[in-house]
């Protein structure tokens, strides 16, 4: 069995929330040792994006994805699905439920599916997401009209897209050179190849 030695990391730069790390991998079987820059969390960066989709048992409406349009430092005003950070001791899933009332205002009714541990860039970060599909019941009267409790340095817009449209709506998106995170942009894709995955909601 071959033995791999640990990485050695040198901090080059910590701010507030994540810190520029140089990370040298030791050489192993054919690999040579090699040098990388990343990022990693001052604490542990643990998050949660939402699938949150709304169905309407009594009304028998067209079930729809709720996505946001967020304004995003690095690159502005982003097309995507709820997410934010679990707070220390709280558990994923309710980590989504809280995210997915405070950025949208909707209230979940159940977490369908939660995946284990994701590292959505693990090129150059240690970053761990977990992804929820939440459904919500948009016949509930709680969620006719949606409250949203955003912080004062957030700016979020909330959309409903039909699921039978939601691939379409992302790719004229990306066709406009509108940005679009890299979860939506993949269920998207996935959505367009395999065909309506979420006919059975309504």
């Amino acid at each position: 069995m071959l033995l791999m030695s640990l990485p050695k990391d040198h901090v080059l730069v910590t701010g507030s929330h994540y810190r520029l790390i140089e990370r040298t991998v030791p050489s192993h079987g054919q690999l040579q040792e090699k040098k990388c820059e990343m990022l990693s969390g001052v604490k542990p960066r643990k998050g949660v994006e939402i699938v949150p989709i709304v169905y309407y048992p009594v009304t028998q409406r067209q079930s729809q994805f709720v996505v946001i349009n967020q304004f995003r430092p690095p690159v502005g005003y982003t097309w995507q699905f709820p997410a934010g950070l679990i707070d220390d001791g709280e558990e994923p899933e309710r980590s989504a439920m809280r995210e997915l009332t405070e950025e949208t205002g909707f209230i979940g009714e159940r977490v369908l599916r939660m995946t284990s541990v994701i590292y959505p860039f693990p090129e150059y970060s240690d970053t761990q997401i977990r992804m929820a599909t939440i459904l919500i019941n948009g016949d509930d009267q709680m969620n006719t009209k949606p409250i949203q409790y955003l912080g004062m340095s957030e700016s979020i817009f909330v959309h409903l897209v039909d699921t039978t449209q939601f691939s379409e709506f992302v790719w004229k998106k990306v066709e406009k050179n509108e940005n679009v995170g890299g979860m939506m942009f993949s269920l998207a894709c996935g959505n367009m190849f395999l065909g309506d995955r979420f006919s059975f909601l309504n």
